[in-house]
């Protein structure tokens, strides 16, 4: 389920949070870098997907056993969820919502620009597979917080 959706005009830039959002086949969510091509790794083939998701759980498992508190969006992932477990969207067609159909591309590990922005060196050590997969939009819809991410019937 989305708890949250960002977006962020460009690289570095401060992340807007919203209730909803339109996503666009091929582009991602509508006012954010990716969308426009001003993200840090826009044009790089490998890394330039339409949008990220990460889930939440890794970070509050993090805060309860060890008692660091990195915020999920520090990672400036554009949807966290919650009660989803991303490996099985990796190669993968899913509904998000209504009418939104994405196909999960890879995992998402954290970068050293990530660690500089947000000083939390502690990233790389407890949260390199936690955090999240870059996801390519197939079809364009609207989506909001609470909806939910559903596998659909296909293989990788």
């Amino acid at each position: 389920m989305i708890r949250a959706i960002f977006t962020s005009e460009s690289s570095g830039s401060q992340l807007r949070f919203h209730n909803n959002a339109e996503l666009l086949k091929g582009k991602g969510i509508k006012g954010d870098r990716y969308f426009s091509g001003k993200g840090k790794y826009s044009g790089i083939k490998k890394w330039d997907a339409n949008l990220t998701i990460i889930s939440e759980e890794p970070f509050l498992e993090l805060k309860k056993k060890e008692g660091i508190f990195i915020d999920p969006k520090d990672l400036r992932r554009n949807i966290i969820v919650k009660d989803t477990n991303l490996s099985e969207f990796v190669g993968r067609e899913f509904k998000i919502g209504n009418e939104v159909i994405c196909k999960g591309r890879d995992y998402w590990p954290p970068c050293a620009y990530i660690v500089e922005l947000t000083g939390h060196k502690e990233i790389f050590k407890y949260l390199a597979r936690h955090c999240g997969i870059g996801v390519d939009v197939i079809k364009s819809g609207k989506i909001k917080r609470g909806d939910k991410l559903e596998l659909l019937n296909n293989t990788i």
